[in-house]
């Protein structure tokens, strides 16, 4: 009985049961060599369409899978730069910065908008005439305190700012009172947007019961009206119990109530200068 291949099913004889039968030629040769030369025609074909391994991605061999990275894209028509060594230089800033060109303008190109950089600080700025711009002006990161602004011009050469932030800490001022010897930790201080910060915690060395100035706010910290607030105070082993202080327009800090029996004042006020 006759067998066949696996792959391609190519006739075979079985010795021991075919070998009296008359030896047939279409069948253990004819077909066999014809099935075999379909097959090798599939197999050209196949490896006609199959990139040679000797290929390369650039320089990259295809005997694997080829990965790429931003050193491998090229820009420009050259050449001659890689995608990451372009988009390092377009991150980063060498000495001045010149205009960057219009960024944007309104649908009737009436005002504009462009922004400026410069190893001294750069700037966000607005026009409709060249010569009258107003610019937003952030200060370089090298800068103490750092800081933003805005700036004005009418003729192009003239600028008037007006700080709208800065990095800086307030420095803290002692208040002296003149009911306090050394027994007083009141302070004050001013921030970058014009609030004074004013805190009373004194032991007095006097008592009284009438209206009182104990102090004087110097000029650039006092308000542009009055500043009425409680004023804590205390016997020692006694519960707190609230009077009057206020902050005048002069500066003159002023006490009104019973201070006749009185160890530890507390008081806290915050308002803004006066311009």
């Amino acid at each position: 009985m006759s067998l066949k291949t696996k792959l391609l099913e190519l006739f075979k004889y079985e010795p021991d049961k075919d070998g009296a039968q008359t030896f047939n030629i279409k069948s253990a040769l004819n077909d066999n060599w014809d099935k075999i030369e379909a097959w090798a025609q599939s197999v050209k074909t196949a490896l006609a369409g199959l990139v040679p391994t000797s290929r390369t991605v650039n320089g990259k061999t295809l005997s694997a899978d080829v990965t790429l990275t931003g050193d491998d894209i090229a820009m420009g028509a050259d050449d001659a730069e890689n995608l990451r060594t372009a988009m390092a230089k377009r991150l980063r800033a060498d000495g001045d910065v010149t205009r960057q060109g219009l960024i944007g303008s309104t649908v009737d190109n009436t005002y504009f908008a462009s922004v400026i950089g410069a190893s001294g600080g750069g700037f966000f700025e607005c026009y409709k005439d060249y010569t009258q711009r107003t610019q937003l002006v952030i200060s370089p990161p090298n800068d103490t305190p750092l800081s933003a602004r805005i700036a004005q011009t009418d003729d192009g050469t003239h600028w008037t700012s007006k700080y709208l932030a800065t990095c800086e800490t307030p420095e803290v001022h002692s208040l002296p009172l003149n009911i306090a010897d050394d027994i007083n930790t009141s302070c004050y201080s001013r921030d970058q947007f014009g609030r004074v910060f004013v805190s009373i915690r004194v032991q007095p060395t006097t008592h009284w019961t009438e209206m009182k100035t104990i102090g004087t706010m110097p000029e650039g910290f006092r308000p542009d009206r009055d500043i009425v607030v409680p004023a804590l105070v205390q016997r020692y082993g006694n519960p707190f119990h609230a009077e009057q202080l206020f902050i005048t327009s002069t500066g003159a800090i002023i006490t009104q109530g019973d201070y006749s029996d009185v160890d530890l004042i507390f008081a806290q006020l915050t308002y803004p200068a006066a311009t």
